[in-house]
Protein backbone atom coordinates (compact mmCIF):
# COMPACT_ATOMS: atom_id res chain seq x y z
CA UNK A 1 0.00 0.00 0.00
CA UNK A 2 1.32 3.32 -1.44
CA UNK A 3 0.73 6.74 0.69
CA UNK A 4 0.60 10.13 -1.11
CA UNK A 5 4.63 11.57 -1.24
CA UNK A 6 3.75 14.79 0.66
CA UNK A 7 3.46 12.40 4.18
CA UNK A 8 7.24 11.10 3.42
CA UNK A 9 8.41 14.70 3.03
CA UNK A 10 6.41 15.78 6.41
CA UNK A 11 8.31 12.89 7.74
CA UNK A 12 11.71 13.74 7.02
CA UNK A 13 10.61 17.37 7.93
CA UNK A 14 9.54 16.57 11.65
CA UNK A 15 12.19 14.63 12.12
CA UNK A 16 14.37 17.53 11.64
CA UNK A 17 12.37 19.83 13.23
CA UNK A 18 10.99 17.78 16.08
CA UNK A 19 7.62 19.44 14.86
CA UNK A 20 4.42 18.28 16.26
CA UNK A 21 2.54 19.07 13.16
CA UNK A 22 2.89 16.73 9.62
CA UNK A 23 3.96 19.55 6.84
CA UNK A 24 3.81 16.54 4.14
CA UNK A 25 0.45 16.70 4.74
CA UNK A 26 -1.57 19.88 2.83
CA UNK A 27 -2.84 21.80 5.65
CA UNK A 28 -6.58 22.28 5.91
CA UNK A 29 -7.36 25.86 4.72
CA UNK A 30 -9.79 28.28 2.99
CA UNK A 31 -11.90 26.65 -0.10
CA UNK A 32 -9.46 27.33 -3.31
CA UNK A 33 -11.02 30.29 -4.88
CA UNK A 34 -8.89 31.46 -1.19
CA UNK A 35 -6.03 30.37 -2.17
CA UNK A 36 -5.69 31.35 -5.58
CA UNK A 37 -3.01 33.69 -6.96
CA UNK A 38 -2.62 37.18 -5.70
CA UNK A 39 -4.48 39.75 -7.88
CA UNK A 40 -2.11 41.75 -10.10
CA UNK A 41 -0.88 45.66 -8.54
CA UNK A 42 -3.90 47.43 -9.22
CA UNK A 43 -6.18 45.11 -9.35
CA UNK A 44 -9.68 45.39 -7.81
CA UNK A 45 -11.08 42.59 -5.85
CA UNK A 46 -14.34 40.64 -7.17
CA UNK A 47 -17.00 40.28 -4.88
CA UNK A 48 -16.72 36.91 -2.80
CA UNK A 49 -18.44 33.99 -4.06
CA UNK A 50 -21.21 32.63 -2.26
CA UNK A 51 -20.75 29.42 -0.39
CA UNK A 52 -22.59 26.52 -0.04
CA UNK A 53 -21.01 23.43 2.37
CA UNK A 54 -22.74 20.73 1.85
CA UNK A 55 -23.82 17.71 4.40
CA UNK A 56 -20.86 15.26 4.86
CA UNK A 57 -20.63 12.43 2.25
CA UNK A 58 -20.04 9.46 3.87
CA UNK A 59 -18.36 6.89 1.62
CA UNK A 60 -18.03 3.41 3.27
CA UNK A 61 -15.12 1.12 2.12
CA UNK A 62 -16.24 -2.67 2.84
CA UNK A 63 -13.47 -5.16 2.61
CA UNK A 64 -16.23 -8.04 1.34
CA UNK A 65 -17.36 -6.11 -1.45
CA UNK A 66 -15.90 -7.59 -4.98
CA UNK A 67 -14.58 -5.69 -7.79
CA UNK A 68 -16.45 -3.94 -10.35
CA UNK A 69 -16.28 -4.96 -13.80
CA UNK A 70 -14.33 -2.77 -15.86
CA UNK A 71 -13.90 -3.55 -19.78
CA UNK A 72 -10.82 -4.76 -20.56
CA UNK A 73 -9.42 -2.72 -23.20
CA UNK A 74 -5.90 -3.86 -23.75
CA UNK A 75 -2.83 -6.13 -22.64
CA UNK A 76 0.15 -5.76 -23.07
CA UNK A 77 3.07 -8.51 -22.02
CA UNK A 78 6.14 -7.86 -20.30
CA UNK A 79 9.36 -9.00 -21.99
CA UNK A 80 12.42 -7.82 -24.08
CA UNK A 81 10.84 -7.57 -27.52
CA UNK A 82 10.17 -3.68 -28.54
CA UNK A 83 6.85 -4.34 -28.26
CA UNK A 84 6.93 -5.00 -25.31
CA UNK A 85 7.13 -3.53 -21.66
CA UNK A 86 9.83 -3.12 -19.98
CA UNK A 87 10.23 -4.76 -15.45
CA UNK A 88 12.46 -4.86 -12.76
CA UNK A 89 11.88 -7.59 -10.20
CA UNK A 90 13.46 -8.28 -7.13
CA UNK A 91 15.92 -8.51 -5.51
CA UNK A 92 18.80 -7.85 -7.97
CA UNK A 93 18.72 -4.36 -8.74
CA UNK A 94 15.39 -3.17 -6.59
CA UNK A 95 13.51 -3.82 -3.45
CA UNK A 96 10.10 -3.25 -5.23
CA UNK A 97 8.73 -4.48 -8.98
CA UNK A 98 9.93 -1.36 -10.80
CA UNK A 99 6.98 -1.71 -13.17
CA UNK A 100 5.18 0.85 -16.14
CA UNK A 101 5.05 4.51 -14.08
CA UNK A 102 2.58 6.21 -15.61
CA UNK A 103 -0.16 6.37 -18.89
CA UNK A 104 -2.33 9.29 -21.10
CA UNK A 105 -4.63 8.64 -23.37
CA UNK A 106 -3.69 10.69 -26.79
CA UNK A 107 -6.33 12.78 -28.40
CA UNK A 108 -6.96 9.78 -30.66
CA UNK A 109 -7.50 7.47 -28.27
CA UNK A 110 -4.40 5.37 -28.09
CA UNK A 111 -2.25 4.60 -25.26
CA UNK A 112 0.84 6.66 -24.50
CA UNK A 113 2.91 4.34 -21.40
CA UNK A 114 6.11 5.92 -19.17
CA UNK A 115 7.86 2.68 -19.69
CA UNK A 116 11.12 3.88 -17.29
CA UNK A 117 12.86 0.62 -17.33
CA UNK A 118 13.48 0.98 -21.41
CA UNK A 119 13.40 4.53 -20.78
CA UNK A 120 11.37 5.48 -23.21
CA UNK A 121 7.66 6.39 -23.69
CA UNK A 122 5.49 3.42 -25.74
CA UNK A 123 2.83 4.12 -27.74
CA UNK A 124 -0.14 1.96 -28.21
CA UNK A 125 -3.67 1.27 -30.25
CA UNK A 126 -6.26 1.06 -28.02
CA UNK A 127 -6.55 -2.43 -28.51
CA UNK A 128 -3.06 -3.18 -27.85
CA UNK A 129 -0.89 -3.25 -30.73
CA UNK A 130 2.16 -1.82 -30.44
CA UNK A 131 2.71 1.89 -32.62
CA UNK A 132 6.15 3.01 -31.82
CA UNK A 133 8.11 4.68 -29.01
CA UNK A 134 9.73 7.57 -27.96
CA UNK A 135 13.36 7.29 -26.41
CA UNK A 136 15.69 9.64 -24.84
CA UNK A 137 14.71 9.27 -20.80
CA UNK A 138 17.67 9.19 -18.46
CA UNK A 139 17.26 6.99 -15.65
CA UNK A 140 19.58 7.51 -13.08
CA UNK A 141 20.73 9.44 -9.70
CA UNK A 142 21.71 12.38 -11.37
CA UNK A 143 18.94 13.61 -13.81
CA UNK A 144 15.49 14.25 -13.31
CA UNK A 145 13.80 10.72 -13.50
CA UNK A 146 10.26 10.77 -15.17
CA UNK A 147 6.96 10.38 -13.21
CA UNK A 148 4.12 11.47 -15.11
CA UNK A 149 2.70 12.55 -18.76
CA UNK A 150 0.27 14.19 -20.54
CA UNK A 151 -1.15 16.28 -23.63
CA UNK A 152 -1.21 20.29 -23.36
CA UNK A 153 -2.85 20.80 -26.25
CA UNK A 154 -2.01 18.70 -28.41
CA UNK A 155 1.79 18.15 -26.95
CA UNK A 156 3.03 15.24 -25.02
CA UNK A 157 5.03 16.76 -22.18
CA UNK A 158 6.72 14.56 -19.65
CA UNK A 159 6.56 15.63 -15.95
CA UNK A 160 9.98 14.98 -14.28
CA UNK A 161 11.49 15.08 -10.34
CA UNK A 162 15.01 15.42 -9.00
CA UNK A 163 15.05 16.25 -5.77
CA UNK A 164 11.25 16.27 -5.53
CA UNK A 165 11.82 19.25 -7.94
CA UNK A 166 9.63 18.84 -11.13
CA UNK A 167 10.88 20.16 -14.47
CA UNK A 168 9.32 19.02 -17.90
CA UNK A 169 10.39 17.53 -21.42
CA UNK A 170 7.98 18.12 -24.58
CA UNK A 171 8.49 14.88 -27.02
CA UNK A 172 9.58 16.36 -30.28
CA UNK A 173 10.21 14.44 -33.40
CA UNK A 174 10.12 11.18 -31.79
CA UNK A 175 12.39 11.88 -28.98
CA UNK A 176 12.75 14.45 -26.23
CA UNK A 177 13.69 17.67 -25.92
CA UNK A 178 15.61 19.20 -23.23
CA UNK A 179 14.74 19.61 -19.71
CA UNK A 180 13.07 22.75 -18.59
CA UNK A 181 12.79 23.68 -15.26
CA UNK A 182 9.40 24.64 -13.06
CA UNK A 183 9.05 27.50 -10.80
CA UNK A 184 6.22 29.82 -8.82
CA UNK A 185 5.98 33.66 -9.02
CA UNK A 186 8.52 34.02 -6.61
CA UNK A 187 11.54 31.95 -8.43
CA UNK A 188 11.04 28.57 -5.98
CA UNK A 189 11.23 24.78 -7.13
CA UNK A 190 8.31 23.10 -6.54
CA UNK A 191 7.09 19.59 -6.39
CA UNK A 192 4.70 17.85 -8.59
CA UNK A 193 2.52 14.92 -7.94
CA UNK A 194 0.70 14.58 -11.14
CA UNK A 195 0.15 16.51 -14.56
CA UNK A 196 -3.13 16.48 -16.09
CA UNK A 197 -4.32 16.53 -19.92
CA UNK A 198 -5.31 20.46 -21.13
CA UNK A 199 -6.91 21.67 -24.77
CA UNK A 200 -5.36 24.94 -22.94
CA UNK A 201 -2.40 26.71 -24.06
CA UNK A 202 -1.23 25.77 -20.34
CA UNK A 203 -1.26 22.82 -18.55
CA UNK A 204 -2.03 21.52 -15.31
CA UNK A 205 -0.73 19.90 -12.38
CA UNK A 206 -1.09 19.22 -8.99
CA UNK A 207 1.48 21.33 -6.59
CA UNK A 208 3.34 19.69 -3.43
CA UNK A 209 4.78 22.77 -2.61
CA UNK A 210 8.42 23.93 -1.76
CA UNK A 211 11.32 21.47 -2.64
CA UNK A 212 14.08 22.66 -0.49
CA UNK A 213 14.85 21.03 2.62
CA UNK A 214 14.09 24.50 5.07
CA UNK A 215 11.06 25.01 2.99
CA UNK A 216 9.03 21.26 3.20
CA UNK A 217 5.43 21.66 3.47
CA UNK A 218 5.19 25.44 2.81
CA UNK A 219 4.32 26.64 -0.52
CA UNK A 220 1.60 26.36 -3.14
CA UNK A 221 -0.61 23.38 -2.46
CA UNK A 222 -3.26 22.12 -4.91
CA UNK A 223 -4.11 22.80 -8.42
CA UNK A 224 -2.24 25.35 -10.69
CA UNK A 225 -1.78 25.90 -14.28
CA UNK A 226 1.50 25.57 -15.52
CA UNK A 227 2.53 28.46 -18.30
CA UNK A 228 4.93 27.64 -20.80
CA UNK A 229 8.56 29.26 -20.85
CA UNK A 230 12.02 29.25 -19.79
CA UNK A 231 11.50 28.20 -16.88
CA UNK A 232 7.77 27.30 -16.78
CA UNK A 233 5.36 29.42 -14.26
CA UNK A 234 3.10 27.57 -11.82
CA UNK A 235 0.11 29.50 -10.63
CA UNK A 236 -2.23 28.73 -8.37
CA UNK A 237 -5.72 27.91 -9.46
CA UNK A 238 -9.02 27.28 -7.97
CA UNK A 239 -9.08 23.36 -9.45
CA UNK A 240 -8.98 21.44 -12.17
CA UNK A 241 -11.16 23.06 -14.99
CA UNK A 242 -14.16 20.86 -15.81
CA UNK A 243 -16.98 20.45 -18.31
CA UNK A 244 -19.81 23.24 -17.70
CA UNK A 245 -17.62 26.18 -16.30
CA UNK A 246 -16.52 23.89 -12.85
CA UNK A 247 -13.67 24.16 -11.14
CA UNK A 248 -12.68 21.19 -8.96
CA UNK A 249 -9.89 20.87 -6.05
CA UNK A 250 -9.48 19.02 -3.46
CA UNK A 251 -8.11 19.57 0.71
CA UNK A 252 -8.39 19.24 3.92
CA UNK A 253 -6.69 15.97 4.42
CA UNK A 254 -7.33 13.65 7.31
CA UNK A 255 -6.53 10.34 7.99
CA UNK A 256 -10.48 9.78 7.17
CA UNK A 257 -11.62 12.35 5.19
CA UNK A 258 -11.10 15.17 2.79
CA UNK A 259 -13.28 17.97 0.99
CA UNK A 260 -14.15 18.85 -2.80
CA UNK A 261 -14.38 22.59 -3.62
CA UNK A 262 -16.59 23.12 -7.00
CA UNK A 263 -15.74 26.47 -8.25
CA UNK A 264 -17.59 28.42 -10.91
CA UNK A 265 -17.88 32.17 -11.72
CA UNK A 266 -21.27 32.93 -9.72
CA UNK A 267 -20.56 30.40 -6.35
CA UNK A 268 -18.40 27.71 -4.32
CA UNK A 269 -19.43 24.49 -3.00
CA UNK A 270 -18.10 22.79 -0.34
CA UNK A 271 -18.69 18.70 -0.16
CA UNK A 272 -16.90 17.29 2.87
CA UNK A 273 -16.15 13.91 2.35
CA UNK A 274 -15.73 11.17 5.04
CA UNK A 275 -14.47 7.76 4.63
CA UNK A 276 -15.24 4.21 6.93
CA UNK A 277 -14.24 1.24 6.56
CA UNK A 278 -16.00 -2.34 7.40
CA UNK A 279 -16.00 -5.51 6.52
CA UNK A 280 -19.27 -7.21 5.41
CA UNK A 281 -20.88 -10.51 5.25
CA UNK A 282 -23.26 -12.57 8.44
CA UNK A 283 -21.40 -10.00 11.06
CA UNK A 284 -20.22 -6.73 9.57
CA UNK A 285 -18.60 -4.72 11.71
CA UNK A 286 -16.35 -1.35 11.66
CA UNK A 287 -12.41 -1.65 11.11
CA UNK A 288 -10.58 1.54 11.93
CA UNK A 289 -8.35 2.08 9.13
CA UNK A 290 -5.65 5.02 7.37
CA UNK A 291 -7.12 6.10 4.41
CA UNK A 292 -5.05 8.26 1.15
CA UNK A 293 -6.88 10.07 -2.37
CA UNK A 294 -5.41 10.60 -5.29
CA UNK A 295 -6.98 13.09 -7.76
CA UNK A 296 -5.78 11.22 -11.04
CA UNK A 297 -8.07 12.47 -13.47
CA UNK A 298 -10.66 15.03 -14.95
CA UNK A 299 -13.49 13.60 -16.80
CA UNK A 300 -15.88 15.68 -18.59
CA UNK A 301 -18.18 17.14 -15.75
CA UNK A 302 -16.48 14.87 -13.01
CA UNK A 303 -13.48 14.65 -11.09
CA UNK A 304 -11.69 10.86 -10.51
CA UNK A 305 -10.07 9.71 -7.65
CA UNK A 306 -7.95 6.85 -7.14
CA UNK A 307 -9.04 6.09 -2.93
CA UNK A 308 -6.29 3.36 -0.85
CA UNK A 309 -7.14 1.80 2.51
CA UNK A 310 -5.53 -0.09 5.04
CA UNK A 311 -6.71 -1.44 8.28
CA UNK A 312 -4.63 0.81 11.25
CA UNK A 313 -4.11 -3.07 13.27
CA UNK A 314 -1.88 -4.92 12.70
CA UNK A 315 -4.20 -8.06 13.23
CA UNK A 316 -6.78 -6.61 11.36
CA UNK A 317 -4.66 -5.65 8.29
CA UNK A 318 -3.11 -9.51 8.24
CA UNK A 319 -6.60 -10.70 8.31
CA UNK A 320 -8.33 -8.65 6.02
CA UNK A 321 -5.68 -6.60 3.84
CA UNK A 322 -6.53 -3.24 2.37
CA UNK A 323 -8.24 -2.24 -0.68
CA UNK A 324 -8.27 0.16 -3.59
CA UNK A 325 -11.69 2.25 -4.10
CA UNK A 326 -12.58 4.30 -7.65
CA UNK A 327 -14.39 7.68 -6.82
CA UNK A 328 -16.14 9.87 -9.31
CA UNK A 329 -17.60 12.06 -8.32
CA UNK A 330 -19.59 14.53 -10.70
CA UNK A 331 -20.34 18.33 -11.02
CA UNK A 332 -22.78 17.68 -13.81
CA UNK A 333 -25.10 16.04 -11.92
CA UNK A 334 -25.06 12.96 -13.17
CA UNK A 335 -24.70 9.83 -10.55
CA UNK A 336 -22.05 9.57 -7.99
CA UNK A 337 -19.82 6.13 -8.52
CA UNK A 338 -18.31 4.52 -5.71
CA UNK A 339 -16.95 1.07 -6.07
CA UNK A 340 -13.65 -1.07 -5.56
CA UNK A 341 -11.06 -1.63 -8.10
CA UNK A 342 -9.27 -5.11 -8.36
CA UNK A 343 -5.91 -5.32 -6.67
CA UNK A 344 -2.72 -5.79 -8.46
CA UNK A 345 -1.10 -8.96 -8.53
CA UNK A 346 2.24 -7.21 -8.13
CA UNK A 347 3.14 -4.60 -5.60
CA UNK A 348 2.77 -1.16 -7.64
CA UNK A 349 4.27 1.22 -5.14
CA UNK A 350 6.53 2.28 -8.41
CA UNK A 351 3.48 2.80 -10.16
CA UNK A 352 2.32 6.99 -10.32
CA UNK A 353 -0.80 7.20 -12.31
CA UNK A 354 -3.61 4.00 -11.90
CA UNK A 355 -6.62 6.55 -13.90
CA UNK A 356 -6.63 8.44 -16.62
CA UNK A 357 -9.34 9.86 -19.19
CA UNK A 358 -10.01 10.43 -22.78
CA UNK A 359 -11.27 13.34 -24.47
CA UNK A 360 -14.88 11.75 -24.41
CA UNK A 361 -15.20 11.68 -20.68
CA UNK A 362 -13.89 7.62 -20.70
CA UNK A 363 -11.64 6.65 -18.02
CA UNK A 364 -9.21 3.87 -17.96
CA UNK A 365 -7.27 1.92 -15.48
CA UNK A 366 -3.77 0.57 -15.31
CA UNK A 367 -2.77 -2.22 -13.48
CA UNK A 368 0.34 -4.94 -13.19
CA UNK A 369 -0.40 -7.68 -13.44
CA UNK A 370 2.20 -10.99 -13.60
CA UNK A 371 2.77 -11.14 -17.20
CA UNK A 372 1.97 -7.38 -18.49
CA UNK A 373 0.34 -4.94 -17.99
CA UNK A 374 -3.77 -4.54 -18.54
CA UNK A 375 -5.91 -1.61 -19.24
CA UNK A 376 -9.38 -1.24 -18.28
CA UNK A 377 -12.44 1.23 -19.28
CA UNK A 378 -15.38 1.48 -17.61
Amino acid sequence: MTFPRRWAAGLVWALLLASCTSPGQRAPGPPSAARSSPLPTGSTRPAPRPTTIRPALILTADLRQRPAEWRRAAFIPYGPATTELGIELPPLRTSVPLVPRSFTVGPDGTFWILDAVKARIAHYASDGRYLGAIGGLVIDRLHPRPRDLAFWNGRLVVLHEFDLAASFREARGGRLGPDVALQDATGRSIGLLYVYPSTRSQGFGLSDGYTTLYQLGSGPHGMGSILPGRPARFRQAPGLPLDGGVWLDVGGYRQQSFRLVSTTPSEEVVQPVRLRMRVGGTHPHAVPAIFSEHYEAGAAGSGCFLVQGSPAGTADAASYGGGRWFLRYPTDGSPLVWERLPEPALPDEYQIRHLAADAAGDVFFMTALRSGVAIYER
